[in-house]
């Protein structure tokens, strides 16, 4: 008793937090695969990434709604995982990343971690009040 948890991992609030975070997660991750795309936009043979987890969350989310507990570790590493892009073109370099493409993504990225950020500080401050009593 008394000892400070210094592992935020640790820390369960809900399963509501948890999806918040591997959400979190997945978005750092993507956009970390965007950045490297687009420093290796002139990179001969260079394979773009992209990092997908809105299916894993949704299944991890399922699974929350049947009493599965959630294990944020491995929830957080599923949802940061990157593949290789198949689906664009690839220049006579054999590099396919597509700048634009890239840039429309990282964009949109940005925005959606913002917006989680928002819901997860907004969630912080509910919590702080009930434990203050306010």
């Amino acid at each position: 008793m008394g000892e400070l948890m210094t592992d935020a991992s640790k820390m369960v609030f809900s399963g509501a937090d948890s999806y918040l975070r591997a959400a979190m997660s997945g978005l750092a991750a993507r956009q970390r695969t965007i950045a490297n795309n687009v420093a290796n936009v002139d990179t001969p043979g260079f394979k773009a990434s992209e990092v997908r987890f809105e299916d894993t969350l949704k299944a991890a989310v399922s699974r929350g709604k049947s009493g599965a507990s959630v294990d944020q570790t491995s929830l957080n590493a599923s949802t940061s995982r990157s593949t290789l892009v198949d689906a664009t073109t690839t220049r006579a370099d054999g590099n396919n990343v597509d700048i634009d493409r890239e840039m429309e993504l990282l964009g949109e990225a940005n925005l959606n971690y913002s917006a989680m950020t928002q819901v997860m500080s907004t969630r912080l401050g509910i919590l702080r009040n009930v434990i203050s009593g306010r």
